[in-house]
C-alpha cells in the first residue's frame, strides 16, 4: 500500500510540482479555462441571477485575455534557478491575476452588453469571490498536470533502472568470466608456448652447451615475456571494464495513471473544506449579509468533522484507481452539496428566500463532482509519486550496489592475474634460474626440479582463477609493520565483517588494497603519523571502512588519481572530509557485499 504522506511533506511536494518549469505550459492554460466554466457556471447563474450569455462572456473571454498574461509571466518565471522563489512567484502571478480577470470584465460587460446587465448588482465582492474561485482552480489544475507528469516520468525511469538492474543480474555473471577468460587465454598464448619450449629444452639438455642454452632461454623469458605480459596486465587492471551489462530488453511500457490506490489517500475533507470554506463564507456574505458568516462557518467546520470521522472509519486497503477515485469524487460532491443544504436551511430559518431548488440542485451537484473528481485525482497521483519516488530511489541504490559489486569483481579479476603472473609464475621461473645458475654440470634429479618448477607455472596459468585466497587480518597485521616507525597504524574490525570477510575473500583484497592506498595517500599528501582504521558492517548490506587521520587535511577539490580511481571504482560511494578542528582527514567507503 502507498505510504501515508504527512501534511507537511503533502505541502512541500506540491509546492515542488508548483516550482517545477513550464508550470504554466499551454495545456495547463486550456484545462483552466475550459474547466472553470464548468465547475462555476452553477454556482454564478443561479445565485447570482447572471444571464448565461453575460457568464460566457465575463468567463471565457476574461480567461483568454488572462491566459497569455499568465504564459508570459510563467516564461519569466521559469528562467529563475531557485524553485522555492518560483513557486511564490506563479502564486503571486495567479492570484493578481485572478483579481484583475473580474475587475477587467466589469469595464468590458456594460460595452458589450449595456449597464443594465445583473453583475451591476453584485457590488465589490464578486471580483473578489471570483479571483479566488480562479486563483484556487488554476492551482489544482497546475499542480494535478505536474503530478500527472511527474508520475509519467518516474514510470519511465523505473522501467528503465528496473531494465538496467536486471541486465547486471543476469549478465554481469557472464561478462566477468568472459573477463577472466579472456585474460587467461592473453596469459596463456604469451606463456605457454615459452614454457613448453623451456621445458623440452632442459628435457633435451645432455650437455654443458645445451644447459646453458636453456639457461639463456630461461633468463630471456623472464626478461621479454613474463615481466612485459605482468607490466601489460597490470595497465590493464587500471584501465575502467569496457563491457558493461546493459538491457537486453526494451523497458517496459509504463501507463501515465496509477493503478491502484486508497480511498483514505483519495478522499480528503482537509482539501474540500479549503475549497469550499472561503467560497461559502464569501457566499453567505454575499447572498445573506455578513452577519451570516459565523453560522455559515460553525456548519462548515461541522461539516468537516463528520466527514473527517468518516475517512477515519475507511478501510487502508488499496482499490482500483478509477474505483476510488468515482467514491472519492461522490463523497467530495456530497460535501459540497451537503454545504449549500445546510447553508440554504440556516438562511431560510433566518426568514430569508430559499436559492436551493429546482435545477440549482443538479447544477451543483454537477460541477462540484468535477472539482471533486480533480481534487481526488491530484491525491491519487500524489501518494503514488511518493510511493513511485521511493521504490526508484530504491531501485537505485540496489542499481548502484550492483554496478560497484560488478566493478570490484573486474577490478579484483584482473589483478588476480596481474598478481598470478608476477608473483607466482615469476617466482617459479625465478627459482629455477636460481637452481640452474648453481649447477655447473646438473643431474637427472636437479633437472627434474627445474622441470617441475616450469611445470608448476604451466599448471597456474591454466587453473581456473576463480577468486583471490587471502588472510586479510595477516595482511593488515604487515601493513602495520611495514608503517612502523614512520606511520603507527590501528584496526578496529567489527565481528560481523570478519565473518563476511572469511566468506568473501575478493571483499577482503579490496578492504586491504584500499586500506593500503589510503594509508599512502596519508603520508605522503596529508604528513599523518597517526592513522586508525574502523571496518563495520551496516545494517543495507554494505560494508564501512573508515580512516581517521591526523596531519594536513584533504584538499577540497583533489586531481583524480589512481587512489580516486580505485575508490570509484570498489565503492557504493566514498567521501573524504577534515576531521573535527581542520586538521587530517576521514575518509569514509561504502563496499557492497
Amino acid at each position: 500500500m502507498p505510504k501515508r504522506q504527512s501534511s507537511a511533506s503533502s505541502y512541500e511536494l506540491q509546492l515542488s510540482l508548483l516550482g517545477r518549469k513550464n508550470t504554466m505550459r499551454p495545456t495547463v492554460l486550456l484545462a483552466f479555462i475550459v474547466l472553470y466554466p464548468l465547475t462555476t457556471a452553477s454556482f454564478d447563474i443561479p445565485i447570482s441571477g447572471m444571464t448565461p450569455d453575460v457568464f460566457l462572456f465575463r468567463v471565457v473571454v476574461g480567461n483568454l485575455i488572462i491566459a497569455p498574461l499568465l504564459w508570459l509571466g510563467g516564461l519569466q518565471i521559469d528562467r529563475l534557478a531557485r524553485t522555492s522563489i518560483r513557486v511564490y512567484l506563479n502564486l503571486g502571478l495567479v492570484f493578481v491575476l485572478g483579481a484583475i480577470r473580474p475587475l477587467i470584465m466589469n469595464e468590458l460587460e456594460p460595452l458589450v452588453f449595456g449597464s443594465a446587465t445583473a453583475t451591476a448588482a453584485t457590488g465589490a465582492l464578486r471580483p473578489l469571490l471570483t479571483g479566488a474561485t480562479s486563483f484556487g482552480l488554476f492551482i489544482i489544475v497546475a499542480i494535478f498536470a505536474n503530478l500527472r507528469l511527474e508520475f509519467a516520468e518516474g514510470s519511465r525511469e523505473f522501467s528503465k533502472v528496473d531494465a538496467e538492474l536486471d541486465a547486471y543480474r543476469n549478465d554481469s555473471a557472464k561478462l566477468l568470466t568472459d573477463e577472466e577468460k579472456r585474460l587467461g587465454a592473453v596469459t596463456r598464448k604469451r606463456l605457454e608456448p615459452v614454457l613448453r619450449a623451456l621445458g623440452a629444452q632442459f628435457e633435451a639438455s645432455k650437455s654443458t652447451l645445451d644447459f646453458k642454452s636453456a639457461l639463456d632461454e630461461l633468463r630471456d623469458a623472464i626478461d621479454n615475456t613474463v615481466r612485459p605480459l605482468t607490466r601489460y596486465l597490470a595497465r590493464v587492471a587500471t584501465e575502467p571494464a569496457k563491457s558493461l551489462p546493459t538491457a537486453t530488453t526494451q523497458p517496459r511500457r509504463v501507463s501515465a495513471i496509477p493503478s491502484r490506490a486508497s480511498l483514505k489517500q483519495s478522499w480528503q475533507p482537509r482539501v474540500q473544506l479549503l475549497l469550499a470554506g472561503p467560497m461559502f463564507i464569501s457566499l453567505s456574505a454575499f447572498e445573506y449579509g455578513f452577519g451570516h458568516i459565523p453560522q455559515a462557518l460553525l456548519l462548515l467546520l461541522a461539516l468537516w468533522v463528520i466527514f473527517e470521522v468518516l475517512r477515519l472509519l475507511l478501510s487502508p486497503r488499496t482499490l482500483p484507481a478509477l474505483t476510488s477515485l468515482s467514491i472519492a469524487g461522490f463523497l467530495g460532491a456530497s460535501f459540497w452539496l451537503l454545504a449549500f443544504w445546510l447553508t440554504d436551511m440556516w438562511a431560510i430559518s433566518l426568514g430569508l428566500d430559499s436559492r436551493f431548488a429546482g435545477p440549482l440542485i443538479l447544477n451543483i451537484g454537477s460541477s462540484t463532482l468535477i472539482l471533486s473528481l480533480i481534487v481526488s485525482a491530484t491525491y491519487i497521483f500524489q501518494y503514488n509519486l511518493v510511493e513511485l519516488r521511493d521504490a526508484l530511489r530504491t531501485k537505485r541504490q540496489q542499481l548502484k550496489r550492483d554496478k560497484a559489486l560488478f566493478e570490484q569483481r573486474i577490478w579484483v579479476a584482473r589483478r588476480n592475474y596481474t598478481y598470478m603472473v608476477h608473483g607466482d609464475v615469476q617466482s617459479l621461473l625465478s627459482v629455477a634460474l636460481t637452481r640452474a645458475r648453481n649447477i655447473a654440470r646438473p643431474t637427472k634429479a636437479e633437472l627434474q626440479l627445474i622441470r617441475d618448477d616450469l611445470n608448476k607455472a604451466q599448471e597456474l596459468i591454466n587453473a581456473p582463477l576463480n577468486k583471490v585466497s587471502i588472510d586479510l587480518e595477516r595482511e593488515l597485521e604487515a601493513l602495520v609493520k611495514t608503517w612502523a616507525g614512520a606511520c603507527d597504524i590501528t584496526f578496529k574490525i567489527d565481528a560481523t565483517v570478519r565473518d563476511l570477510i572469511v566468506a568473501d575473500s575478493n571483499l577482503a583484497f579490496c578492504v586491504n588494497e584500499l586500506s593500503k592506498e589510503i594509508v599512502g595517500n596519508a603520508f605522503r599528501h596529508g604528513g599523518s603519523n597517526e592513522l586508525h582504521f574502523s571496518i563495520e558492517a551496516s545494517p543495507d548490506s554494505t560494508v564501512e571502512l573508515i580512516a581517521t587521520s591526523n596531519g594536513r587535511p584533504p584538499e577540497s577539490n583533489p586531481k583524480p588519481g589512481v587512489g580516486l580511481r580505485m575508490f570509484d571504482e570498489l565503492t557504493i560511494a566514498w567521501s573524504m572530509v577534515p576531521n573535527s578542528n581542520n586538521v587530517g582527514a576521514k575518509v569514509s567507503l561504502t563496499l557492497p557485499l
